[in-house]
């Protein structure tokens, strides 16, 4: 019917990034400082997921059927996102990390009730 999926080869790239990354940041962490080593875990882990990813975006495309509405939509929600925790933050003073979470929920809740009430879908 369709492609045969190994699983069990993409779940040991996964895996097999994680602990490079971990490793790697325990190394800068231990010889130079914490904050570095974070760093460094997360732009080698989002960095090799994101060739994972773009390796298998065929895979990616069918089994999740990503069209180009849904592309626009996750695009127009990181702007939207941005715009409002920009606004939160330095015309209303909020905190950075609290600005982001109230900006995501209202955006989620927004998304939730335009879908909810989408007459296409009901």
């Amino acid at each position: 019917m369709g492609e045969v999926i190994d699983v069990n080869k993409i779940q040991n790239r996964i895996f097999l990034t994680l602990i490079l990354s971990i490793l790697a940041s325990i190394y800068v962490g231990l010889n130079y400082t914490l904050i570095q080593g974070y760093y460094l875990f997360a732009i080698l882990f989002v960095g090799a997921s994101s060739v994972l990813i773009i390796s298998n975006s065929g895979m990616m495309k069918t089994n999740l059927a990503i069209s180009s509405s849904k592309v626009l939509y996750a695009i127009v929600f990181i702007l939207c996102t941005l715009v409002s925790t920009t606004i939160f933050s330095n015309n209303w003073g909020f905190p950075l990390m609290p600005s982001i979470g109230l900006s995501v929920a209202c955006f989620l809740f927004v998304s939730w009730t335009y879908y909810s009430l989408e007459p296409l879908r009901g």
